[in-house]
C-alpha cells in the first residue's frame, strides 16, 4: 500500500511540473494578448499545490461516491417518476460531477 501511495505522489508531483506549449505568436497590437505568465511564484504555487489538491481531492470523492450511492439507490426505489426523485438523482450526480471532477491541477 504504501509503494502505491509513494508512486501516485512521485506521479502527481512530475505532472505538475510539466509545462503547457508556447501559444503561437499573435498579431502586435491585438487588444486581446493574454498577460505574460513569468511569475515564478505562480508557477511554484502551481507545482506545490496541485499534490496537495489531489490529496485533498481523493478523499472527497470518495466520499461523495459513498454517500451518493445509497441515497440514489433509495429514491430509484422508492418511486423514480416523481420530480422530486429526478432532482434528487440530478443534484446527485451534479455533486459528483464538481467533487470528483476537474481540476486537477493548480493553475498559475
Amino acid at each position: 500500500m504504501r509503494r502505491i501511495v509513494t508512486a501516485s505522489l512521485v506521479a502527481a508531483a512530475l505532472g505538475a511540473c510539466a509545462v503547457a506549449p508556447e501559444p503561437s505568436p499573435q498579431v502586435s497590437g491585438s487588444p486581446n494578448t493574454p498577460p505574460s505568465s513569468s511569475d515564478g511564484g505562480a508557477a511554484v504555487l502551481a507545482a506545490v499545490g496541485t499534490p496537495i489538491l489531489i490529496i485533498g481531492k481523493i478523499p472527497v470523492c470518495i466520499l461523495t461516491v459513498v454517500m451518493a450511492a445509497p441515497i440514489g439507490a433509495v429514491s430509484e426505489v422508492s418511486d423514480p417518476n416523481t420530480d422530486f426523485g429526478h432532482r434528487l438523482r440530478q443534484g446527485l450526480g451534479d455533486g459528483i460531477a464538481q467533487n470528483c471532477g476537474p481540476p486537477y491541477a493548480v493553475t498559475p
